[in-house]
């Protein structure tokens, strides 16, 4: 066990008050000295925690400091007028959102006090699948923690730091963005000692002026890394002279290792194969990889993980055999059989999220699938937002891109079925050159909707469902198992 260090003085609210600074509404006594973590959901709160009331854009948690008092919570934050017929401690502060970071930020010196380690992952696609494969490899030998979900936020990041104990030997940090100088921020608050860039495209580009913007944001973790930690560039994202550019600065401080497919890569990988739902690859150095997912750029995720991994210490064979057991993320590429024999469709679930390029990943790792040649291969591709002005463009070239996957041999896909308001910019160039009747565009969500899209399958279909998470597709799965139980 490591020591403790100052963790049981950082958890009691007069601490936390010289942190935050605010005013006091109701004191605490020597009775509320006990904290044990934060929370910002009353419905989860756990007995000791302290609630921090957030007002989002749904609800105000505000609204809830009664709820959280009667869950257990032993001091409430805040950031207006509120009723202290609480029994517990009331903290009042300007902004609770900017609290929630400066606790986060003072916490991180605790967390480096005590060794732990703390690893940031940013990128356009991939960041939630590499962190949990950093955690699964990490966690075959240390005792460690990851970001709930993707808690990659301005919100989910201090949430991760402050979740994490001393006894930790690392935490895996996710960390997005949706307008520019949100990773700044947040690198200032998470200051990691190692940092993976899993690549760069114009996801949330709507926000942003151009592709560079995006670089700029996403390299802007890196001027936060501690003397001595290490940065890991995915090397085929952009041209290495680009990438130079940018890293330049930072190399003086940290260690940098690229990583990816192109032979400029430090850890490179030479050999990759993709079977129904795994791929097999292999480094430049010797490593053979059986990792239990699909998709080719699941091999290029996996290989950050790897670079992690000896980073951390372990051995090769610690970190393939940890990769070769990890679990599949609900929603990303995740294959399902729904149904039963004969009455059985393949589901791949790739609901989470969508931009040009993990559109495009999802859409060749089903065109790439081998062992059901006999099915039906289906496409349900929903709206690709926060595009801004290259909405038009990228559904036109979605489109196109599915025109060339039907002409695989065996053909990677048969039906084409397109939702959104958005989706008839791809069915234009994809109408030149399928069949019609191949093609299923629906501009809007109706109630009948579902019942409309299960006339379009058969027994033995494999079906993709990919969207931006607004489109929220995956309510299309419960009516596909209805449907199949019918017959």
């Amino acid at each position: 066990m490591k020591n403790q260090l100052n963790k049981s003085d950082f958890w009691t609210p007069r601490h936390l008050q010289k942190i935050v600074g605010g005013s006091w509404r109701l004191d605490p006594t020597s009775h509320h000295n006990c904290l044990t973590g934060i929370s910002i959901d009353s419905r989860t709160l756990e007995r000791g925690q302290v609630f921090v009331a957030i007002q989002g854009e749904c609800f105000d948690g505000h609204d809830f400091l009664t709820q959280a008092s009667r869950a257990g919570a032993q001091m409430l934050l805040v950031d207006r007028p509120v009723s202290t017929c609480q029994s517990i401690p009331v903290l009042q502060v300007n902004d609770t959102i900017e609290a929630l970071g400066q606790l986060a930020s003072a916490y991180r010196e605790i967390l480096r006090q005590a060794g732990t380690k703390v690893i940031a992952i940013t990128g356009s696609n991939g960041k939630t699948t590499t962190r949990h494969m950093i955690h699964t490899v990490l966690a075959s030998t240390y005792q460690g923690t990851q970001s709930p979900r993707s808690f990659n936020n301005h919100l989910g990041v201090p949430l991760t730091l402050l979740g994490a104990s001393t006894d930790d030997n690392y935490v895996v940090v996710e960390i997005g963005t949706n307008h520019p100088g949100e990773i700044s921020t947040l690198g200032q608050i998470v200051r990691p000692d190692a940092a993976v860039l899993t690549n760069i495209s114009c996801a949330h580009i709507g926000n942003f002026e151009n592709l560079n913007a995006i670089a700029r944001e996403k390299l802007s973790l890196f001027q936060h890394i501690n003397t001595g930690g290490v940065m890991l560039l995915h090397g085929d994202t952009l041209k290495p002279t680009a990438f130079h550019e940018c890293t330049d600065q930072f190399e003086h401080h940290c260690k940098v290792i690229w990583f990816g497919k192109r032979p400029h890569n430090q850890v490179q990988i030479t050999q990759v194969q993709q079977h129904v739902d795994q791929i097999r690859f292999t480094t430049n150095d010797g490593l053979c990889i059986n990792l239990p997912m699909p998709g080719e750029h699941n091999a290029t995720n996996a290989l950050a993980a790897v670079a992690i991994g000896r980073w951390m210490g372990l051995p090769d064979s610690k970190i393939a055999d940890a990769l070769a057991v990890i679990r599949p993320i609900p929603m990303r590429l995740e294959a399902m059989v729904v149904g039963s024999a004969p009455n059985q469709i393949t589901i791949i679930n790739d609901a989470y999220n969508a931009n040009p390029a993990s559109m495009q990943q999802a859409i060749v790792t089903l065109a790439r699938r081998h062992g059901d040649t006999q099915s039906r291969r289906i496409m349900i591709l929903g709206d690709m937002l926060e595009l801004g002005e290259r909405a038009v463009r990228e559904h036109q070239r979605l489109g196109r891109l599915v025109a060339a996957v039907g002409r695989l041999e065996p053909p990677g896909a048969t039906v084409a079925i397109l939702i959104g308001e958005l989706a008839r910019f791809a069915s234009e160039p994809l109408s030149r050159r399928w069949p019609d009747g191949d093609i299923h565009t629906f501009t809007q969500w109706q109630d009948n909707l579902p019942t409309q899209i299960t006339g379009l399958l058969s027994p033995g279909d494999v079906v993709l469902i990919k969207a931006s998470r607004a489109m929220k597709l995956e309510r299309l799965i419960p009516a596909i198992e209805n449907w199949l139980k019918a017959m």
